[in-house]
Order: C-alpha cells, then sequence, then structure tokens
C-alpha cells in the first residue's frame, strides 16, 4: 500500500471522528460514517447491527443500503430500528467476534467450516468473503460491522485495522447516543412525575380523600416505568394510616408485599429484581421483574412504593420511585396536618409569613438597563409557598444576570431550598465565576440535601450584555428561553433559544454544565418561563405551551415588559377557565423598549 492510500485512509478517519464528536445521534451519521468507509477500501457491501442495550438475543439491521438480498429476506422483521434478526440465524464466527471482542476475516466462505450455514445467501446477494467488526463501547460489545467481498475483492491488514477503527468510532457513537438518550429520559421522567404529584396532591387537598390520591400515585408510576401493577402499602400508627392502594393487572398482592417486607428486612439495599433474581412462587404469578421503594418518616419504613412487570426496568425508574416515595411520605404527612391547620388559625398565620418572607426572597421585581432594556417578572405560587424562584442582578448599565429556577414540589420544603439558592448564587455570584462554573458549584453545593430528600431543581443562569450584544446561558434542565425578532417583513417571529440542555441540579453530583453563547443583536425580547405557564391546562386538556406564549406575547409586543407581566395572570385565567393554577407561574421577560430610547 501506498503512502498516498495511508494517508487517504488517516484523513477518512479524522473525518469519521469529527462526524462522530460533533453528533449526539448515531442514526443521523451512520450511513454517512460507512459511505465514507467504503470510499476507500475495496469491498461496497457492508452493513451495521446494533444489540437493544446489552441484550444479545436479538441483533437489529440498522444500515442496509448498499445490500440487495438480505434486507428483502428480512423484511417481515421489521421494527423502528430496524429488521430484528434473532443471533442464532448468524454464521458462528459472527458469535465468535461478539465473544472475543475481535475482527474475523474470512477470504472465501468456502473455504471455512464456520460459514458453511450462508453460502446460499452468499451466493444470492454474491459475496464469496466476509469480515466482521464488534461495535465496542465501554468495553461491551452493542453491535457488529459487516463487509461483504466479492470476486477480485479483499482486505489487506491494514484495511482490516481501518475498518476496526472506524467500527470503535461507531461503538463511541452509540455511547455518545445512548448518554444523551439516558439524560433526557430521566429529565422527561422527572418532569412527568413532578406534574403527575402536583395534580395527585391537589386531588389530596380538595377532599377527595388518601385512598384517591395513592390510586392515581400508582397510576402514574406504572406510567412513567412502564409497568403492568404498582402498589402503595402505608401502616403508620402516629397518623393512625393503615390503607393499601393498586392500580393494574395483578389480582393478588399479598406474596409480593410479604417478598418485599423481607427483602426490605435483609438490609441489602437491593431494590430491583429480575426474573432470575425472584422466588418460584413469585415467578408463578406471573411476575417477571419488580423494583421497589421503602416509605420512610423519620428514618422508620411506614410502607413500600411497588412496581411490577415492565419489560425492562432502569437504574432511573428507582430514581422514579425515590422522589414519589418521598412525595407520597410528605403529602401525606402535610395532609394530616392541614387538617389540625384548619382549625388552627396561628399555623395558618405562620405559612403566610413564610410565604411573605419567599416574597422577600425574590426581590426587585422591575430592572432598568441603560434607559433601553427593561427586565421584568411576574411570579404567583399555586399556594400560599411556591417552588418557583428567580434573581435579578443588575452589575452596570448595560449587563444584568438572570438567574431562574423550579424547584420540585410545592411548601415549606421547597421554599427551604429556594431560601438556599438564594444564598448560594449570592455567594458564588461575588467570586464573578461563569454562569457554567456557577451552576457546576450550586449542584455541588446543594446535591446531599436534595439527593437526602429525593428533590431535584431545574435552573438555568443567563449573562446579558447590551454592550457587546451577547447573551451567555448555561442550563440545568430548565425549560429552553424564547427569543423575538424581527423578519425581513417587520414581522416579529420567535424562536426557542435550546442550544443547552442540561440535567437538574441533585440528580447527579459530578454533572457538568456547559455555556453557550448567543448573539443578540437582532433580538427584541427574551422570555424566560416555568412549566406551570406552558403546561396549564384547559377544559379540554389542552396544554397552554410554548406556542401559546409566544402567541401572547407576539401579540403584545406593544406592551412594556412590566405591562405583560401584569397581564399573563388574566391570560392565564382565560385559557384554564379557572382563577386556580394547578402550579407556580412565572415569567421573565427582557425586553429592548423603543420607546424608551427615541
Amino acid at each position: 500500500m501506498g503512502e498516498n492510500d495511508l494517508s487517504i485512509k488517516l484523513n477518512t478517519i479524522v473525518e469519521i471522528s469529527q462526524l462522530v464528536t460533533s453528533s449526539k445521534s448515531f442514526y443521523s451519521i451512520k450511513d454517512k460514517v460507512v459511505d465514507k468507509m467504503l470510499n476507500v477500501i475495496s469491498p461496497k457491501k457492508a452493513c451495521v447491527n446494533i444489540f437493544d442495550r446489552y441484550e444479545y438475543k436479538y441483533a437489529y439491521l440498522v444500515c442496509k443500503d448498499t445490500l440487495e438480498y438480505i434486507p428483502k429476506l428480512f423484511e417481515k422483521d421489521q421494527t423502528p430500528q430496524g429488521p430484528k434478526i434473532h443471533i442464532d440465524i448468524y454464521p458462528p464466527y459472527i458469535k465468535e467476534a461478539i465473544e472475543t471482542k475481535k475482527p474475523i476475516y474470512i477470504k472465501r466462505l468456502s473455504d471455512d467450516p464456520r460459514a458453511s450455514g450462508e453460502l446460499e445467501i452468499a451466493n444470492k446477494e454474491g459475496y464469496i468473503g466476509r469480515a466482521v467488526f464488534p461495535l465496542i463501547s465501554s468495553n461491551s460489545v452493542v453491535g457488529f460491522m459487516t463487509c461483504f467481498l466479492e470476486e477480485g475483492e479483499e482486505l489487506s491488514s491494514t484495511d482490516v485495522d481501518f475498518i476496526d477503527s472506524v467500527a470503535l468510532l461507531l461503538g463511541l457513537s452509540m455511547e455518545i447516543t445512548r448518554y444523551n438518550g439516558d439524560i433526557d429520559r430521566i429529565v422527561k421522567k422527572l418532569r412527568e412525575a413532578i406534574a403527575s404529584i402536583a395534580k395527585a396532591t391537589d386531588e389530596l387537598y380538595k377532599n377527595k380523600g388518601i385512598d384517591s390520591f395513592f390510586t392515581m400515585i400508582s397510576e402514574q408510576v406504572c406510567k412513567l416505568t412502564n409497568s403492568e401493577a404498582s402498589l402503595i402499602v402505608v401502616e403508620d400508627h402516629d397518623i393512625r394510616v393503615n390503607t393499601m392502594a393498586k392500580f393494574g393487572k395483578i389480582e393478588d398482592f399479598s406474596h409480593i408485599v410479604e417478598f418485599v417486607f423481607n427483602e426490605e428486612n435483609k438490609q441489602r439495599d437491593v431494590k430491583l429484581f429480575s426474573k432470575k433474581d425472584l422466588p418460584k412462587h413469585i415467578v408463578d404469578m406471573g411476575i417477571t421483574s419488580l423494583i421497589f421503594e421503602p416509605l420512610k418518616k423519620e428514618n422508620a419504613v411506614i410502607g413500600h412504593l411497588i412496581a411490577i412487570n415492565s419489560k425492562k426496568y432502569y437504574n432511573d425508574d428507582l430514581k422514579i420511585l425515590a422522589i414519589y416515595a418521598s412525595q407520597i411520605v410528605l403529602s401525606l404527612i402535610m395532609y394530616i396536618n392541614s387538617r389540625r391547620i384548619f382549625d388552627n388559625k396561628l399555623m395558618e398565620r405562620d405559612l403566610e409569613i413564610v410565604g411573605k418572607q419567599q416574597e422577600l426572597i425574590m426581590s426587585d421585581k422591575h430592572m432598568r438597563l441603560d434607559g433601553c432594556v427593561a427586565i421584568d417578572y411576574y411570579y404567583s405560587p399555586s399556594r400560599q409557598i411556591g417552588g418557583d424562584f428567580c434573581k435579578l442582578v443588575r452589575m452596570d448599565d448595560s449587563r444584568a444576570i438572570v438567574f431562574i429556577a423550579d424547584v420540585m414540589g410545592h411548601g415549606i420544603l421547597s421554599n427551604y431550598f429556594v431560601a438556599m439558592m438564594k444564598g448560594v448564587l449570592k455567594t458564588l455570584l461575588s467570586e464573578e465565576l461563569t454562569p457554567s462554573n456557577i451552576l457546576n458549584r450550586m449542584n455541588r453545593i446543594l446535591y446531599n440535601d436534595l439527593d437526602a430528600l429525593n428533590l431535584f431543581i431545574t435552573a438555568r443562569i443567563m449573562y446579558l450584555d447590551f454592550d457587546k450584544n451577547i447573551a451567555i446561558s448555561s442550563n440545568a434542565g430548565h425549560l429552553f428561553p424564547l427569543s423575538f425578532f424581527r423578519d425581513e417583513a417587520g414581522n416579529l417571529k420567535y424562536s426557542a433559544m435550546q442550544t443547552d440542555e442540561g440535567i437538574p441540579l441533585g440528580v447527579m453530583e459530578d454533572a457538568e454544565y456547559e455555556q453557550h453563547t448567543y448573539d443578540i443583536s437582532d433580538v427584541e425580547m427574551i422570555a424566560l418561563y416555568t412549566d406551570g405557564i406552558i403546561e396549564a391546562g384547559n377544559i379540554d386538556e389542552l396544554e397552554y405551551g410554548t406556542e401559546g406564549l409566544a402567541e401572547f406575547l407576539i401579540n403584545n409586543s406593544d406592551k412594556t415588559g412590566e405591562e405583560i407581566c401584569d397581564m399573563i395572570s388574566d391570560e392565564m385565567h382565560r385559557f384554564t377557565g379557572t382563577q386556580y393554577m394547578e402550579d407556580d407561574v412565572m415569567l421573565v421577560i427582557v425586553k429592548r423598549e423603543m420607546k424608551e430610547c427615541d
């Protein structure tokens, strides 16, 4: 092989590396990677097969454009991922490559007994040799790539090394994809969990009773963990509660409850069980998987939250259960106490004082910069004490910082973390850190307290500089801001500033938050908000959504930011048809108020 050929391969590896590291999705680049590879080696046919995580019973053919006969052979097995093919159908040398994690190259199939079973397929597809390369991620095989060699085609040792390098990069791409997918799934589940908890808690406070509350929670647990059934068992003599609520297909829960209590007593900290981990009498009931979380009050176990029969449980399902368990106990205690509070005006007065304290924590609702830029916000808690938080910090005539956050849940516990955030934020801002460093430090400071209570906080910090016309933002799982600008026809349009994602504070101790810089030269307005606005529902069970918010802001763009903030409450009540909001509502408006500049 000449130096020019080697140089081409090295350049191709560099190009593929750039594709992999700049993409979040394996599926968006896999075909491009295979095309680039085939351009510099003699074989013109190749395909990629992947496994569903680390389940090796089936492989999915996800790259088939260069093949003709084989994809048609498995058309009946088509899935959204690609044709689903049982591993036993593949020749033995492919299994060998998977087990040894090493490439295997068979120059002529007819000379190798391991390939005797595929000669008919090879003849119809038109190849005489085949090479298989495992795709490896975190030292585990996540798939494999094969090259099909026709008469006159062969692979040199350098070609094998080159293709193996491409396979390693595809493995890395799958790892990146799954990591981002896991984060997206966790954040989505966390958001759905907090929304369902809030809804169930509202039902509890509307005097529908504890049993109705537990049934709603059980149903939501099934939905978020893809379980067939779930069960809540509570026995607390202190608050005189002894109840059980269930949802799903399982009829007899007594043996399941007994099994969970026995496992809890073993103190092994094992809460996830697959079929092989379960005793025979449980499996005979049709139970193939189970997870549980104890309900703890002051370190005493007063019950359990159990989910049953999901196709596969993940660690974040346990996190979801832990969040629900924490909120079940907290809501239960608050519900019992609320009955006492109803007849206790002094306690009601204390809650009012805490609510007033939260208003003081979030002072300075209106801010002006250099006479042209205004920053305003509106906040209304759904109850006396809310969990949304906003802080505006004026740095000088042209620069400011906006911090917005949403603590999971409501009540005194949320207020506690709102107060903690204010103190932490004040300290970190005094150190003149970047937005990403502020979130990194804040997460490490708050993590232990949040983790101990199974809570989390979504947050975003945005640095605004109207001299340089830039915004620098770092995000911890919070909603994307909306920016508003004029098109060529002079019409006001909007887009989401969605380049940064991040996960909520309190979910991962070692989370690292990125920051992104935006050009705001042509931006007339920026809106930051919490999910109480976009998830507000009406009588038809339709959500207000980001489109509804954007339309409201565009229709009222001639108003000042302060006037818009004064109007959002009436807009929410108009849409929902009620004066009662199920969640806290917060809206921050950053606006170039042109009439102030004239």
